[in-house]
């Protein structure tokens, strides 16, 4: 059994088992883009959150941490919460472990910013058609799991908040990956998918408010006002890297709970 297969049978079985939706947003090769709701219809009284990961296909640490907190769900303990997740938005790359898609397009640029020129892949397409959808899931909040696959035991994240400086939301994120790595990046450029000429630099384990025509920016420009996108190391045990990621999850919804 291929991964993506493996993947797929388990999480059919756990929205079975927790009644989760299971939404098909479109299909890259023979594999479906899924979108996975925690509830069957959306209320405006409930905070919105959109956790997504596997958008460069050998960063797998995120889709498997999506899986385990999902095995671990209890409706009960989030009834204010409409909670919903993209747990592999490219599929053909995480089933080879490879980091763009079969045709080598990189799935993480063009969503905003059309002034720069850069198509995005056939998974950004499908996105893109369901934009506003996304949007609407993700008002409170969105989180991108990712990992440098460069990185032995160094961490760092990307936040974008409607303030100067980083605020509680960013702090708590840095903390959480703190405890699990200790070790944040410092002082050096990271090259994104849409800055790999021009890279912003990472302080103190933090690149804050950049603006690269990735997915995690545009939800920011569409108005969501809490964006987050860690980065683990990607050369850490698998294991250690899944339990992280689904701390970090915690973390994320737990400080959107203490937003008013």
């Amino acid at each position: 059994m291929n991964l993506m297969s493996k993947y797929s049978k388990r999480l059919i079985n756990i929205a079975a088992e927790k009644d989760l939706c299971l939404i098909p947003l479109g299909m890259v090769s023979r594999w479906p883009i899924w979108l996975v709701r925690t509830q069957m219809v959306r209320s405006p009284k409930r905070k919105h959150v959109l956790i997504a990961s596997g958008f460069h296909g050998e960063e797998q640490a995120g889709p498997w941490a999506i899986l385990k907190w999902l095995e671990k769900f209890q409706a009960e303990n989030y009834k204010g919460f409409d909670i919903s997740f993209l747990p592999i938005e490219n599929p053909t790359g995480f089933d080879k472990k490879k980091r763009y898609n079969t045709w080598n397009e990189i799935t993480n640029q063009g969503f905003c910013h059309p002034e720069s020129n850069e198509a995005p892949s056939r998974e950004g397409e499908i996105l893109l058609k369901h934009m506003d959808r996304l949007y609407s899931l993700a008002m409170n909040g969105f989180l991108s799991l990712h990992e440098d696959a460069g990185q032995r035991k160094e961490y760092y994240l990307y936040t974008f908040e409607p303030t100067s400086e980083p605020g509680l939301f960013t702090c708590g994120l840095l903390e959480t990956l703190h405890k699990w790595f200790g070790t944040p990046v410092n002082g050096v450029p990271i090259a994104t998918d849409s800055q790999r000429y021009n890279p912003p630099f990472v302080v103190n384990g933090l690149v804050y408010n950049n603006c690269d025509g990735s997915f995690e920016d545009a939800m920011y420009h569409r108005g969501v006002q809490r964006v987050a996108v860690s980065e683990t190391p990607g050369k850490a045990r698998l294991e250690k890297r899944i339990d992280c990621n689904v701390d970090i999850i915690d973390t994320f919804i737990n400080l959107i709970r203490m937003e008013r």
